[in-house]
C-alpha cells in the first residue's frame, strides 16, 4: 500500500471517528429556544501569501479599510466573524470592523450595518499564528443572501493570511470606511484577507458539511465564467436547500485550495496538516467530503 493510500485509509477512519458518531446520534427534531449553538455558515481555507503571491497584489496593509463579501449557507439572527493572523509574522491590529447585508459589489444596506465588537471593545490585536472571533452581532442572516464584512487594518502589516474564495470579493479604500454604506473609488483586491469564517446562531439539529480538496473543490475558474454556482460545494448547498423541510438545515463549507496536495505544500499547507484546522475545527461540523 502506498503512502497516499495509507493516508486515505487513516483519514477516512478519522473522519468517521470524529464526525460519524455525532452525526448518527443527533436526531432530527425542532430545537427549543435554549437548544441553540454556533454553526459555520461560510468559511474559507487560509493560506500563506508568501506561498502564492499574486502579481500586482498589495504586499502590505496600512490604514486601509477592506470590505469582503461572503455567501452564507445557513441562517440565523446572530452572527460572529473569524479574523485570522494564522500566517502572519507580526501582530495584526484590527482598528474597527462591521457587518451588514451586501447590496452588490462594495455597497451594503445602511439599515443593517452593525459594528463588530471584540470582548466588548471596538478593536483587537491578533498575535502571529492566532485567530479571533468577534462578539455576536444581531443581524438577520439568510442562506444565499450575501454578507459584507468591513475592517480597518492599522499597520504597517505585511500581507500574511489570504484566501482566494471567491475571486473579486474584496475591495480596499484608504482611511476609515468601516461604517460607510456606499464606497466610491474603492480598489478591488486580488486576494481576500484576514476574514476566514462566518458563524450563525441557531438550532442545534442543523448539519454542517465541509468539502475538502484542491482546485476542483475550490472551483478554480468559476468567477471567470460568471457562475459562482459552478463550484460543486455551492451547487450542493443549493440542492440541499431545495429539499423537503431542509431550507435551513444544511450548511456547506468550501475548504478547497487550488493546487493543494496531501503531503507537499506548493499551495497552502499540505492536506494532512490542514485537515484538523480547516475541517474538524469548523463550528458544528457533522460531515466531511474528501475529494
Amino acid at each position: 500500500m502506498t503512502l497516499s493510500s495509507r493516508f486515505f485509509v487513516l483519514l477516512h477512519f478519522l473522519v468517521w471517528l470524529a464526525l460519524g458518531p455525532a452525526a448518527a446520534q443527533t436526531p432530527a427534531r425542532t430545537a427549543s429556544s435554549s437548544d441553540l449553538r454556533w454553526a459555520a455558515s461560510w468559511a474559507a481555507a487560509p493560506q500563506d501569501h508568501a506561498q502564492a503571491p499574486a502579481p500586482g497584489a498589495a504586499l502590505s496593509l496600512d490604514g486601509q479599510t477592506l470590505r469582503q463579501r461572503l455567501q452564507p449557507t445557513l441562517g440565523g439572527a446572530r452572527a460572529r466573524i473569524r479574523f485570522s493572523n494564522r500566517f502572519g509574522k507580526l501582530p495584526l491590529r484590527i482598528a474597527g470592523a462591521s457587518v451588514a447585508l451586501s447590496t452588490g459589489a462594495d455597497a451594503v444596506s445602511p439599515a443593517t450595518l452593525r459594528p463588530l465588537r471584540f470582548a466588548g471593545g471596538g478593536s483587537i490585536t491578533i498575535a502571529p499564528g492566532a485567530e479571533a472571533w468577534s462578539d455576536a452581532a444581531r443581524i438577520e442572516v439568510a442562506p444565499g443572501q450575501a454578507i459584507a464584512v468591513s475592517f480597518r487594518i492599522e499597520g504597517p502589516a505585511p500581507v500574511g493570511t489570504v484566501h482566494h474564495l471567491p475571486q473579486n470579493a474584496t475591495w480596499m479604500l484608504p482611511g476609515d470606511a468601516v461604517m460607510r454604506p456606499v464606497w466610491r473609488d474603492a480598489v478591488p483586491s486580488q486576494w481576500n484577507h484576514v476574514v476566514t469564517g462566518l458563524d450563525v446562531h441557531g438550532a442545534a439539529a442543523r448539519r454542517v458539511v465541509v468539502a475538502f480538496g484542491d482546485s476542483i473543490t475550490e472551483g478554480a475558474g468559476a468567477d471567470e465564467r460568471q457562475a459562482v454556482s459552478a463550484r460543486y460545494p455551492d451547487r450542493l448547498a443549493l440542492r440541499l436547500r431545495g429539499g423537503p423541510g431542509s431550507a435551513d438545515a444544511f450548511g456547506v463549507i468550501n475548504a478547497g485550495i487550488s493546487g493543494n496536495r496531501l503531503l507537499a505544500s506548493p499551495a497552502g499547507p499540505p492536506g494532512i496538516e490542514r485537515f484538523e484546522h480547516d475541517v474538524l475545527a469548523q463550528s458544528g461540523v457533522t460531515h466531511a467530503l474528501i475529494l
